[in-house]
């Protein structure tokens, strides 16, 4: 108990964005008493299991006929169920965690159109009421964005509507002219400052960038768009409506980025000049040569200076923005990946137990073996054989199970079948091998036997026996 709120802490560490209200989460008593109740009762469950199973130990050595007794062989049949089934669980969860693995993989290395390394963002909130005159709005959006690039250590800020993997919002019908718009074409609309791309280190795929003077009847679309409103075509210089509004003229196109989930792909976007919509705009973006975070406060203190009641907030790295862009899917695949590496524990602890098992029983076996002639050698396989069984046997359910739950992945996964035969390989070889290893060291243990010294204690073991029965048939004589 002692370590459950350092785990409570670690959980709405890595998923308070992702789960509602889970920083309310407490250890408090009813919950202590709640999960102290169920470790009673499992503890009890699973410890009586054995007794109402298991043969009476009291024979156990004493001789052949108790070892092959009605209740010996119930026992040899509940470990050659309950260990490949271990084994079984323990395929599914590996895969599991495999696929979910690879997937986040997949994601990680998506390519989310800009470079988020040594870039701060924030947004500044502008007071309606002393900034709803847009000329003088755009007078101090202006001089924001010259300070802070006088800032040392600055190499570039810019403004923009709307950041990045934030969302896809400011969405817009948007058709070309001259052909019907279809109004499910959406595109987000982006307002930024001419030195935006450069800051973000978004290419340039053909075009120009927004200047100074441009109004706000030009624009620099992405690839998307220009793909699926011109197919085919040149989109430098072609115009589009936006809202059946006043055609809009191309002057550029950029690479496509992503403003949602990673998992999704980048939707139509076109970016059009702050100056012609002063205020629509309010996040910064600040590429730094130090830590971006470590510019923060002279980037505040810089906005105070223009303005002290301008109010910063939201401020981050863009690394971070990307890490919670990720959140979700690393939320699912991290505790599967420890129930994996539990399962992976428990079943190679209950096959070593079994084989441990298996040489303590067959010692007497070995013995005569080995006297008779057979080597370590000899022995070593024949224990590994018997064992092998049953992890092929869990291995074969665990591949059946797995096949039967990959429709369940199917919806969880990005960038990976949910039948990669390269996961289900590789977690079969994980098993595998943790199996083999807790076999292992067991069966070494009765290849190294001396057949001299395990006869001789099986012959002590059973004298008692013999000069008891030796008693009672001399007593029924006289």
């Amino acid at each position: 108990m002692s370590l459950s709120p350092w785990a409570i802490e670690l959980i709405r560490k890595v998923g308070g964005a992702r789960v509602p209200r889970l920083y309310e989460v407490l250890l408090d008593t009813h919950t202590v008493l709640l999960l102290l109740g169920l470790a009673v009762a499992t503890g009890l469950a699973f410890g009586t299991l054995p007794l109402l199973v298991l043969p009476d130990s009291s024979g156990w050595f004493r001789d052949g006929e108790s070892r092959s007794s009605t209740g010996d062989r119930r026992s040899q049949r509940l470990r050659a169920t309950l260990i490949p089934a271990e084994i079984a669980i323990s395929m599914v969860l590996l895969v599991s965690a495999g696929l979910l693995a690879a997937s986040f993989l997949k994601v990680v290395n998506v390519n989310p159109g800009f470079d988020p390394e040594s870039l701060l963002t924030f947004s500044v909130s502008f007071s309606p009421r002393l900034y709803s005159d847009a000329p003088k709005m755009l007078t101090v959006q202006r001089e924001l964005l010259d300070r802070i690039r006088a800032l040392p250590g600055v190499e570039s800020a810019s403004l923009v509507n709307v950041l990045p993997l934030t969302g896809d919002y400011a969405i817009h019908g948007v058709g070309p002219v001259g052909k019907p718009l279809n109004r499910d074409a959406g595109a987000q609309a982006r307002v930024i400052d001419p030195r935006y791309f450069e800051t973000m280190h978004i290419p340039l795929i053909s075009g120009r960038t927004l200047r100074e003077d441009d109004s706000g009847k030009v624009a620099v679309i992405n690839q998307k768009m220009g793909y699926l409103l011109w197919p085919g075509e040149n989109p430098i210089g072609r115009e589009f409506t936006e809202n059946r509004g006043a055609p809009i003229r191309v002057i550029g196109v950029a690479g496509n980025v992503h403003s949602g989930r990673l998992e999704t792909e980048p939707m139509m976007q076109y970016h059009s000049s702050f100056i012609a919509f002063p205020g629509y705009a309010n996040s910064f973006a600040v590429r730094t040569k130090p830590d971006p975070l470590s510019l923060l406060p002279a980037v505040e203190r810089t906005i105070w200076r223009l303005d002290p009641d301008l109010a910063v907030s939201g401020a981050r790295t863009m690394e971070l923005i990307l890490q919670s862009a990720t959140l979700e899917r690393r939320f699912e695949t991290d505790p599967l990946l420890g129930f994996s590496a539990a399962a992976l524990f428990l079943s190679a602890l209950g096959l070593f137990g079994v084989a441990s098992l298996s040489v303590t029983r067959h010692s007497r076996e070995f013995g005569i073996r080995m006297a008779l002639g057979a080597t370590g050698a000899d022995v070593l396989w024949l224990e590994i054989v018997r064992n092998v069984v049953i992890v092929v046997a869990g291995l074969a359910v665990g591949l059946l199970l797995s096949f039967g739950t990959h429709r369940a992945l199917t919806a969880l996964l990005f960038g990976v079948s949910a039948l990669s035969l390269k996961i289900y390989a590789a977690a079969a070889a994980v098993l595998t091998i943790s199996a083999m290893t807790a076999v292992l060291i067991p069966a070494l243990r009765a290849a190294r036997m001396d057949p001299a010294i395990v006869l001789r204690n099986e012959r002590q073991l059973l004298e008692p026996d013999i000069g008891t029965a030796l008693a009672s048939a001399n007593a029924q004589a006289r």
